[in-house]
């Protein structure tokens, strides 16, 4: 296995220098040498995970790098962390695989995976509109030039929400929020609910920047909201904090002339999540 060194200086608010040297593993020589993982290709079948989700699945089209940074690139772009599982029409049925016994399940939960030393990757999807295709990025973004395409949309799922007492960013200790909670007790309240109109099954307020709400078809996810932009180059973001999975958070970017397209977005995603998952049966509730 093969490193290389990166020396710098820190000063502290006193004003004392500290000299630190990080060892930074070298992502392509670890892939020659054998001695880290590979880098995911398409129709490889990977297993990841996010709380208690656990997903296996036949990986699909690859998306192409996209460097802004020269300068720390090769540092923070390291392929064979990436949990990408593909780009796939938005009617997509991927093949199941078995669900995992409680044992296995164990298994795999307490087994240590490789991580990379200065990047958390999350798992990531992309799906795409109304039959259409094309080239699949990593270029991240809220602009719309940020996308690949217009019909496309991009799916993060992140671990680690869960039940029970928090403390918010105001200094308040209360139960954790799930979508709906969050929806009606801390943004609701700053709207003018004289703006609301029903569009595309959606509750939406305002009339230049816009919230818009909605349930979700999934019965274990309490709803979803997204908010609009007054700025027309800006994406939509659609977002979630649900208890399913052992609790998750889900985001999904796409162009805003998609907001017709938000129901469906929503069924698609929790659809392929829950077809792709394989840890033992769920015992959630919404």
């Amino acid at each position: 296995m093969n490193f290389h060194y990166t020396t710098f200086i820190n000063v502290n608010s006193k004003g004392i220098k500290l000299k630190a040297t990080l060892w930074w593993l070298s992502i392509a020589m670890v892939s020659l040498s054998g001695c880290g993982p590979s880098i995911p290709q398409e129709g490889d079948v990977a297993t990841w995970r996010a709380a208690k989700l656990i997903v296996r699945a036949e990986l699909g089209q690859r998306r192409t790098h996209v460097v802004k940074n020269e300068k720390y690139d090769s540092r923070l772009y390291a392929p064979a962390f990436e949990k990408f599982i593909g780009q796939f029409p938005i009617d997509y049925v991927p093949e199941p695989f078995p669900r995992l016994t409680q044992q296995e399940f164990d298994t795999f939960v307490n087994t240590k995976k490789p991580r990379h030393f200065y990047k958390r990757y999350f798992i990531e999807f992309y799906l795409m509109l109304n039959g259409a295709t094309s080239e699949a990025t990593d270029n991240m973004g809220y602009k719309n030039e940020s996308m690949d395409d217009p019909n496309q949309v991009r799916v993060i799922v992140k671990s680690g929400y869960k039940r029970g007492p928090r403390t918010t960013t105001g200094g308040v200790r209360r139960e954790a929020l799930n979508t709906r909670e969050r929806f009606e007790t801390d943004i609701l309240p700053r709207l003018d609910i004289n703006t609301k109109k029903t569009n595309h099954e959606m509750d939406c307020y305002g009339s230049g920047t816009k919230y818009c709400f909605g349930e979700s078809e999934h019965p274990l996810v309490s709803a979803f909201f997204f908010f609009e932009s007054v700025y027309p180059e800006s994406n939509i973001m659609i977002e979630y904090q649900e208890f399913i999975y052992g609790g998750v958070k889900v985001v999904a970017f796409t162009d805003r002339r998609n907001a017709r397209h938000v129901k469906e977005i929503d069924t698609a995603i929790w659809r392929l999540l829950d077809a792709w998952n394989v840890a033992p049966l769920p015992t959630d509730t919404k």
